[in-house]
């Protein structure tokens, strides 16, 4: 008896067939790369861009990397994930470095050739801007009186000024025993030069606590004679220590005159006085007395002296004292004339 097998309609087979053609054409066609692999870098570009906006200027070192997931090809599935990486460098902003001011230049510091090592004087044959130290009659004049010693003392005041074509400069040259400084002057010629002669000591007052220049003024008290004439020398200050400084610049300087302080510290280095400035030495300071303990009242001439031992070189010696004439009663001192 023969079994029963079912048909299969021809046309079914073939609708069979062509539906599986379709399948694989469509597959195929639809993958588009040649490793059947799909890579979507439209949205790794924008990926890449919203990265780079957001990175922070500060550090512009830094670098993006960009990664797209690929989708494995059916030949592939075996195989890892590749992945393909994309690197982007971010603009770097210019950092622009401010340009600062230079502060102003402040006065200069003088500078001087070497000081000498032996004695030197001034060359007669050379003409020089030479200085002329004057002295103004003191300004201030009265009389302390120490009640547990008694000693009665007569307070003063001293301004020098310098009316001459050139400047006072002196230049301290320190010596082994450091408390002494050789002092030189420093002379400028006609002719441009400069020339050097020595003419003393700075010594350190511990009282100003700076360098003084030794015998730089003297306070003399003189009787008076018939004439009002100077009579005889009652009292002195000795010779009296001094910085020598820019301090004040006259009202009516020479045409010479700087316009700004040269000479601005009591150092060891270098001091001076330039042409047409003042320097003031006030009556309370150190050195700025008389004793005059032992002197009865009555009327006397006050001699205030510049440069008393003529150590400077000067253009000219004979204006360099003032006197006036005073009346002292007990502790009252009254200025009669200058």
């Amino acid at each position: 008896m023969a079994k029963f097998r079912p048909r299969i309609p021809s046309v079914n087979i073939h609708l069979a067939i062509a539906m599986f053609l379709l399948i694989a054409i469509g597959f195929f066609g639809f993958s588009g790369c040649d490793n059947g692999s799909t890579i979507d870098l439209e949205g790794a570009t924008r990926t890449a861009e919203q990265e780079q906006q957001q990175t922070s200027p500060d550090t512009p070192e830094a670098t993006h990397t960009l990664t797209a997931t690929v989708t494995p090809s059916p030949t592939e599935m075996s195989s890892p994930t590749a992945t393909a990486t994309l690197t982007s460098t971010p603009t770097l902003t210019p950092t622009l470095v401010p340009t600062s001011t230079p502060a102003p230049t402040s006065t200069p510091t003088p500078t001087f050739t070497p000081a000498p090592t032996e004695t030197l004087t001034p060359d007669p044959t050379v003409s020089y801007l030479l200085p002329d130290l004057q002295v103004l009659p003191p300004s201030v004049l009265y009389i302390e009186v120490d009640s547990a010693t008694g000693v009665r003392e007569l307070r003063f005041d001293t301004t020098v000024i310098n009316m001459g074509e050139g400047p006072l400069i002196l230049q301290g040259v320190p010596d082994e025993e450091g408390d002494r400084t050789l002092v030189v002057q420093h002379l400028d010629r006609e002719d441009g030069g400069r020339d050097q002669v020595e003419v003393g000591h700075f010594v350190y007052h511990p009282g100003h606590e700076h360098w003084h220049f030794e015998s730089f003024s003297e306070m003399q008290m003189y009787s008076l004679s018939e004439d009002q004439s100077l009579g005889e020398m009652l009292a002195t200050s000795e010779k009296i220590t001094s910085c020598v400084l820019d301090m004040n610049r006259l009202p009516s300087p020479p045409p010479n005159s700087p316009s700004d302080p040269f000479f601005s510290e009591c150092g060891q280095e270098f001091q001076g006085l330039s042409v047409g400035w003042a320097d003031t030495y006030a009556a309370t300071l150190d050195g700025q007395e008389l004793d005059i303990t032992d002197i009865p009242d009555g009327r006397y001439a006050l001699q205030l002296l510049v440069n008393p031992d003529e150590l400077f070189i000067e253009s000219n010696y004979d204006n360099n004292s003032a006197i006036v004439l005073v009346e002292i009663d007990g502790t009252t001192v009254i200025r009669i004339s200058d």
